[in-house]
């Protein structure tokens, strides 16, 4: 049995040309990869898509109301049960409301109800 000796691989024009044209040929590809991704950023959303996208921003608009609303509710409230614990607040509003019952009576009652 002979042994084969082991003969180095030489890199000839050809070989390099092709390895040259082979990058060039991946470069190629991954720009028109890439290219490929704009121009699909760039179409124009399918009518499914459309109605999604409306119906999930509405959704997100209606959560974000209704969260805004609680909390301006919870501090109106906090702030109006403050004002009527106070004793100042308490004193004003009786006088008010007093107030407001006598000259309703006086106004609307009849003649011979008021006091002479």
């Amino acid at each position: 049995m002979a042994v084969k000796p082991k003969t180095r691989k030489v890199k000839t024009r050809s070989s390099v040309q092709h390895e040259k044209l082979i990058d060039e040929m991946r470069d190629l590809r991954g720009a028109i990869d890439d290219l490929h991704d704009e121009v699909h950023k760039l179409t124009p959303p399918t009518a499914f898509a459309k109605i999604m996208r409306g119906f999930v921003s509405g959704v997100i608009r209606g959560v974000g109301f209704v969260v805004g609303t609680t909390v301006v509710a919870a501090v109106l409230v906090l702030l109006a049960q403050q004002a009527i614990e106070s004793g100042k607040f308490q004193d004003w509003i009786s006088s008010q409301v007093s107030d407001a019952i006598t000259e309703s009576i006086d106004d609307y009652a009849p003649s011979f109800l008021q006091r002479d």
